[in-house]
């Protein structure tokens, strides 16, 4: 309110009060004790402050740092957290950053956002200016997982040319490559070819399929390309294959993690011998990732580490169907974990399969936009205006592209956040914000 509906209130209050008795309950957050109590100081009414209830719903004020401040927004358009759960917004805002990159996947995008962010900062009001810092945060992501894919405003740098040159041999010969593998690698030094699977195709029916394995990332190193500024760096970006599997990475880091923000959330409200359950299928996930992941990747040799693998897991079933409830008879229990057991197998497996969608929306951004690179190139084959159409389809094309990728990555992140992250996180919401009574200045 501003000072003169303050001042009618006030006016009016003193009025309706004449004879009575007005009693006024409020919160006040802790840092502000001080003040309160300097404001109230000598004034002609009796006050006393006393801690909340139990039971009691508390107002909720949130406190962030700068990064996570900015994705609380985000966080209000869901729920604000109970008073005495922890506020998930620090916890979510990183990963809510890279699904947003994943899903544009595409550094040109990336670096728009980015300029957008940093021009528009100091011309907007001052309530705007968190979200273009926002978007300057999501832009970085954005070029992050350009290069990851290897997407600029719909080119495709994976497979930007690969020609085997002098200085290619030369690298070769510095990384021990055989002797026997560069003079078969000498017949096709020259020759262009278009994709990477075709240069490693060619690379492989030259000097053999086990040139490839030993020498993968020194034989796509070494190849010129056509734009000689990804050669350092260009054996790093990922194929659609690669980028699938890392959608499914990320996902399962980020439900791990939610469960052990649920344990962290479990023991500061009511103990950490509630949270057994839970420490329990946290171990046994990473058990299995690190045990059986390791024997499949042939990192760890499965029987000889089987022994630690069965203490582990013995350990995590302890957990998970003996100390799951201690308030409740021990049959009560191995009930309990065995429908735990059936809820956690299908729900993890089927929130795993919910961070596809970041794979899908990013390969369909990318497709979309050379499909508009393609499709405006042809215009320049038309004598003098052709230039003209071909701008014209490049900016309204990647423009349309850029709003539709940025709809869903907003959309389908929270969606990941909301659903699969405050699951596992065991998010319980239902808190009211905190709204001081204030004069306006």
């Amino acid at each position: 309110m501003n000072r003169i509906e303050y001042s009618t209130a006030e006016t009016q209050a003193r009025i309706e009060a004449e004879g009575r008795l007005l009693i006024l309950q409020g919160w006040v957050p802790q840092e502000a004790e001080e003040k309160l109590k300097e404001a109230v100081a000598g004034s002609e009414f009796y006050y006393y402050e006393s801690e909340a209830d139990e039971g009691e719903n508390v107002p909720v004020m949130l406190r962030n740092n700068h990064f996570s401040k900015l994705f609380e927004p985000i966080s209000k358009l869901f729920a604000l957290p109970d008073y005495r759960e922890l506020d998930l917004t620090p916890f979510f805002a990183p990963f809510f950053m890279l699904f947003f990159g994943f899903c544009l996947g595409d550094a040109g995008y990336g670096l728009l956002f980015i300029a957008l962010g940093f021009i528009m900062y100091n011309r907007v009001p001052l309530k705007m200016r968190p979200f273009l810092s926002l978007a300057k945060y999501l832009g970085v992501a954005t070029v992050v997982f350009g290069l990851i894919s290897g997407t600029f405003f719909g080119m495709n740098l994976i497979d930007s040319g690969y020609t085997i040159t002098d200085s290619s041999i030369s690298m070769l010969r510095s990384e021990k490559v055989p002797a026997d593998a560069l003079s078969k690698l000498e017949t096709i030094k020259g020759e262009r070819f278009g994709t990477r699977k075709e240069y490693m195709d060619a690379v492989e029916k030259t000097a053999g399929a086990e040139l490839i394995t030993t020498h993968k990332t020194t034989i796509l190193k070494s190849a010129e390309g056509d734009f000689s500024l990804l050669r350092s760096f260009r054996h790093l970006m990922q194929d659609s294959i690669s980028m699938f599997y890392l959608a499914i990475i990320i996902g399962a880091l980020q439900i791990i993690f939610g469960m052990v923000v649920k344990i962290i959330n479990i023991t500061i409200q009511r103990g950490f011998k509630h949270s057994l359950s839970t420490v329990g299928w946290v171990l046994l996930i990473l058990t299995l990732i690190v045990f059986k992941g390791g024997a499949a990747a042939g990192i760890m040799d499965a029987e000889a580490t089987k022994p630690v693998f069965l203490v582990f897991a013995g350990i995590s079933g302890v957990l998970i169907f003996l100390l799951n409830n201690l308030s409740i008879n021990i049959f009560f229990r191995l009930g309990s974990g065995v429908w735990d057991t059936y809820n956690i197998a299908t729900s993890v497996f089927g929130d795993l399969l919910s961070y596809i969608r970041l794979f899908a929306l990013g390969i369909s951004s990318a497709i979309l936009g050379f499909v508009f690179n393609d499709i405006s190139s042809q215009f320049l084959s038309i004598p003098y205006v052709g230039w003209i159409f071909f701008v014209l389809l490049l900016v309204v094309g990647h423009g349309i592209n850029i709003f539709m990728a940025a709809l869903g990555g907003f959309i389908h992140p929270m969606r990941l956040t909301f659903v699969e992250f405050y699951k596992n996180a065991g998010f319980k919401g239902g808190g009211k914000e905190y709204k001081p009574f204030r004069i306006n200045s």
